[in-house]
C-alpha cells in the first residue's frame, strides 16, 4: 500500500514531534501493510525552498534511521500547500514541491493542495484550470474535512471530470463520525470515478491520527470490492507518483 499524506518528518510541522516517534509511526504504518509513504509537512514558508531544504534533511535522516532499524518503509518526498492563489505559481517556481519530484518520469509534476476552511472549493477549480495549462496534477487533501464538503458535492464531481484527484483520510472512512451525510457523499464520489480517489493516513503521530491506512479497508470493500481498494491504495497512488509496478 501507498500513503500519500503523513506528517512523518520529526520536528517540521505539527506532525512528529522527534526521531523516536517518527520511527514509532514508520512501525505502525508498515505493520499495516504499507510499503511506500509520502512525506507531506505543510508548505507554509516563504519561499518554498526554505520549506523543502529543511524537509530534504529530515527525509534523509529518516531514510538512515529506518535503515539503520531495518524498518521496510520507503520515504517519497512531498508537500502539503494551502490552495490560495499563488500556490500554482509558487509551486512552478519551486518544482521541488511537487510529489516524488525527483522520479524517473522528468514530465510529471503532482501537487498536493490543502482547502483551509477559511477557503471557499471553488478557488480550487479555478487553481485546477490553472494547473492544466502547465501539465500539473493536483491532488486535494481531505476534501471530507471542509465545512462545504456536502453542499459542493457536485463541484468536486466536476472537477473530478476535469482531472482533479481526491485524497480521503483513511481514518475518516473508517470512524463514520462524521456529520450526517458525509459518509454517502465520500462514497458516491469513489463510486463516480475510483481512478480519482487516493487514500492517505494524513498522519501526524503514533496516537494521534496514527498512520493506519488499512484501517479503511472494510469500509471500501464494503462499499465496493477488493479491486476498488487496489485502485485507490497501490494503482492510483503509483500513477500519480510515476512509480513502475
Amino acid at each position: 500500500m501507498i500513503d500519500m499524506h503523513s506528517h512523518i518528518l520529526p520536528g517540521l510541522d505539527d506532525g512528529a514531534k522527534d526521531m523516536a516517534e517518527a520511527l514509532a509511526m514508520a512501525e505502525l504504518a508498515v505493520a499495516g501493510g504499507v510499503t511506500i509513504m509520502v512525506a507531506t509537512p505543510h508548505g507554509l514558508s516563504s519561499p518554498f525552498n526554505v520549506t523543502a531544504a529543511a524537509r530534504d534533511v529530515a527525509l534523509r535522516e529518516l531514510r538512515e534511521e529506518l535503515q539503520r532499524h531495518s524498518i521496510a518503509l520507503e520515504l517519497l518526498p512531498g508537500m502539503e500547500c494551502w490552495a490560495d492563489e499563488k500556490a500554482l505559481h509558487r509551486a512552478l517556481a519551486h518544482p521541488e514541491c511537487f510529489m516524488n519530484f525527483q522520479s524517473d518520469d522528468p514530465g510529471r509534476k503532482c501537487l498536493l493542495i490543502e482547502c483551509p476552511p477559511m477557503f471557499d472549493l471553488p478557488m480550487v477549480d479555478s487553481l485546477l484550470f490553472q494547473a492544466q495549462l502547465k501539465g500539473v496534477d493536483l491532488i486535494l487533501a481531505h476534501p471530507e474535512r471542509h465545512p462545504d464538503f456536502r453542499r459542493q458535492e457536485g463541484l468536486l464531481v466536476a472537477m473530478m471530470d476535469k482531472g482533479l484527484t481526491l485524497q480521503i483520510n483513511a481514518e475518516d472512512v473508517r470512524k463514520r463520525l462524521w456529520p450526517w451525510g458525509n459518509e454517502r457523499v465520500t462514497q458516491r464520489l469513489i463510486a463516480h470515478n475510483p481512478t480519482q480517489v487516493v487514500l492517505g493516513s494524513d498522519a501526524h503521530s503514533k496516537d494521534r491520527r496514527p498512520p493506519n491506512l488499512a484501517s479503511a479497508r472494510d469500509v471500501i470493500c464494503e462499499w465496493f470490492d477488493g479491486g476498488v481498494w487496489e485502485q485507490l491504495s497501490v494503482g492510483n497512488p503509483s500513477r500519480l507518483l510515476g512509480l513502475k509496478r
